[in-house]
């Protein structure tokens, strides 16, 4: 080991001296930490459409017995690989199809990371300064708000850290054994698994730039060896071979249009300049960030690169941030595996003050307000966010539920509700009436153009689900069609216009969304099926 943390000792244990931990073990640390951030997780519905996206997609999974073809209303979805609709699935298995079961996963990655952090940082560091950095994220809104968000943000980014500190564990040991070794590899396989490429090159470029920043090229080579690589083909591959073998077009799909183009082209939603992300780090982590004005009497350098810690956290923040400030198009979520490095800099920031004997306990007491005001704002947040609905459909779903039969047809008029399936449980794919020849699809990017490509993976099931104005009366005439209930799916706006169902009354209305219930006799005139005799 090349640095010595004795120094960050001393200045720990006169600022944070209520911090008397060393007999708590780690399991319990991260049981509090893991009840903290997951016990509120079932208050809100799932938000569209990203909750709803990824959890029906799971749901799809598991009502059609396709445990490894990812599934968008019965057509294959491949903009991300499957790992978290496998987590997913086996919470609904275990828990029941609900938004907890379906937020577990990012709960659970949520702990990784901070289960590593706190082994990394109490093993290299100081455990009162590890245990303080993890006070410190497991308070930021933005970490918290993403502990409990069913979609794939929070996954990548626990095992994109656990890859960077396991790989630096191994790099700083004098021997590490075999099995730390294979653990880094398996990590950034599961990394792969669950967003793409990014899951192995981005820790393999963060753990490279501090190599060599620390002078220790050498030890990647532990890294690149014939096991650890071996480990990582194993693990990683055989879910994309298995998907070209059963898709030819899968490989140019997912990793040249949803990899490399989404990262390099134009033409994707949320358009954003260049710095998008520092405003949104610094709104989303307050309180905290206010201690960055402290950061004028310190150092920069004993902050930021003093030790081979340090180093690791500066390089792990960098890249992050330089590597999603390139594209164009920039979601919020895909900043969260820089949380942790910025955790441990505000704690550290905070604990290199030295504060005269007199003011210690003022200075403690500011850094327990500050834990006080973020926990307190963190539950602000997930109140607000349950007293709004996030479009979700859940109230008419759960009605629906209770009334929907195996034979009878779900349509839903010119939208494609992402959570319908899992609230209603519905058993089998809806029937979406939309222009489906339109060839202004393929240039949006939105539900229609998801839908669109993966008609062309599946053109059968495609045929099956995807209706257009002039396909509904000729398939509602059909025999087998033409006595089936029909439960119609829209807004109250849709009873005039192009999708009017007058004089179908209404079954029900539940917040944005009404229902009707029809059978071919009863569709609006241009596509109605004869009355017979």
């Amino acid at each position: 080991m090349n640095y010595s943390p004795s120094r960050f000792r001393t200045t720990a244990a006169p600022v944070l001296p209520a911090l008397r931990l060393d007999a708590v073990s780690d399991a319990t640390i991260v049981m509090v930490i893991g009840f903290w951030l997951g016990a509120l997780s079932w208050l809100r519905p799932l938000t569209l459409p990203d909750e709803g996206r990824y959890a029906g997609v799971a749901w799809d999974m598991l009502r059609s017995h396709s445990p490894l073809t990812p599934l968008l209303n019965g057509m294959p979805y491949f903009h991300k690989p499957p790992l978290y609709y496998w987590l997913c699935d086996i919470s609904f298995m275990i828990f029941g199809v609900n938004p907890w079961a379906a937020r577990l996963p990012s709960l659970l990655a949520a702990l990784l990371i901070v289960t590593m952090m706190l082994r990394f940082l109490t093993a290299f560091f100081d455990r009162k300064i590890a245990v303080a950095t993890l006070l410190v994220l497991a308070t930021m809104p933005f970490f918290y708000g993403g502990a409990q968000f069913a979609n794939l943000d929070m996954l990548v980014a626990g095992l994109i850290g656990a890859t960077v500190l396991q790989g630096a564990t191994v790099m700083l040991a004098p021997a590490p054994s075999r099995r730390a070794i294979v653990a880094v590899a398996l990590l950034a396989a599961a990394g792969v698994l669950a967003k793409g490429l990014i899951g192995v090159a981005l820790p393999g470029a963060i753990l490279v730039a501090w190599a060599l920043a620390t002078r220790r090229p050498r030890a990647l080579l532990m890294l690149l060896s014939s096991a650890p690589i071996a480990a990582f083909l194993i693990a990683a591959l055989p879910w994309f071979l298995i998907m070209q073998w059963k898709f030819p077009d899968f490989f140019h799909y997912f990793f040249i249009v949803q990899q490399l183009d989404r990262f390099a082209s134009v033409g994707y939603n949320n358009t954003q300049p260049m710095f998008f992300y520092v405003p949104v780090i610094l709104a989303m982590t307050l309180p905290w960030t206010l201690w960055l004005a402290k950061a004028k009497s310190v150092s920069l350098k004993a902050l930021f690169w003093s030790d081979d810690a340090a180093k690791l956290m500066s390089v792990w923040f960098a890249v992050i941030l330089v590597f999603f400030s390139i594209p164009h198009s920039k979601l919020i979520g895909y900043v969260l595996p820089l949380l942790p490095p910025l955790a441990f800099f505000l704690c550290r920031l905070v604990l290199m003050h030295k504060p005269k004997v007199a003011q210690r306990h003022v200075f403690t007491r500011a850094f327990g307000v500050t834990i006080g005001i973020a926990a307190l704002l963190c539950l602000i947040v997930v109140g607000i966010a349950a007293a709004r609905d996030g479009g979700s459909g859940r109230d008419a779903a759960q009605l629906l539920k209770r009334r929907v039969q195996s034979s009878d047809i779900v349509l839903t008029l010119g939208s494609l509700p992402f959570d319908l399936p899992l609230y209603a449980q519905l058993k089998k794919p809806m029937w979406i009436l939309d222009d489906w020849t339109s060839p202004d699809i393929a240039k949006r990017d939105n539900w229609r153009k998801e839908l669109f490509d993966a008609s062309k993976f599946a053109p059968t099931s495609a045929g099956e689900v995807l209706v257009t104005l002039e396909q509904l009366r000729a398939r509602m005439c059909a025999p087998e069609n033409e006595h089936r209930r029909i439960w119609v799916w829209g807004r109250e706006q849709d009873s005039q216009g192009d999708f009017a169902f007058a004089p179908t009354v209404p079954r029900f209305t539940r917040g944005r969304y009404t229902v009707w219930l029809a059978n071919a006799h009863d569709l609006p005139a241009p596509y109605r099926c004869a009355t017979p005799g």
